[in-house]
């Protein structure tokens, strides 16, 4: 199982700092407490039980990997600018079969680049991370550009005819 998240807290103490962005970590401790908030902002918390005590969602085998990932990009955003859009798309066509870790904001740990990134990318896509994006620009609108258009011709006009 693999969490990605923002931050993480093992029984009590919050081992974020101690994880390095797009690492994962193994966690190895069992009858503990792993809480925090996964990448979309959302808490969670499970008891790590190592025995399985009648029908326990917590419940979880001592041979089973466990890992965390420290995570702090856009999910999909593959080439890093702060949006998700079909420029992502290419880099992921372009990548299609690399070993895992070749793209930026890739949460699909340990797979080749392959569907899951792409699903990824296409639930993602047209998300931007606030600084620096489109959402952020200010864009004339199509009749304030026009009317700039008319008033230009007009003006032009009325200068020819006074020639």
């Amino acid at each position: 199982m693999n969490l990605f998240g923002t931050q993480f807290v093992l029984d009590g103490t919050d081992i974020t700092d101690s994880l390095s962005v797009n690492v994962p970590f193994t966690v190895n401790d069992r009858d503990v407490t792993l809480s925090g908030l996964l990448h979309d902002g959302s808490p969670f918390s499970f008891d790590l039980k190592r025995e399985y005590v009648g029908f326990s969602e917590d419940y979880f085998h001592p041979d089973a990997t466990l890992t965390v990932t420290l995570f702090s990009g856009l999910l999909g955003d593959y080439n890093g600018n702060g949006i998700v859009d079909a420029a992502d798309y290419v880099v992921w066509r372009d990548n299609l079969g690399a070993p895992a870790g070749t793209l930026p904001n890739d949460p699909n740990v340990g797979l080749l680049i392959g569907e899951e990134q792409y699903d990824t990318w296409a639930t993602n896509f047209g998300s931007t991370s606030g600084s620096g994006s489109l959402s952020d620009a200010t864009v004339p609108e199509p009749a304030s550009a026009l009317l700039l258009i008319m008033a230009s011709v007009a003006v032009w006009v009325r200068r020819r005819s006074r020639a």
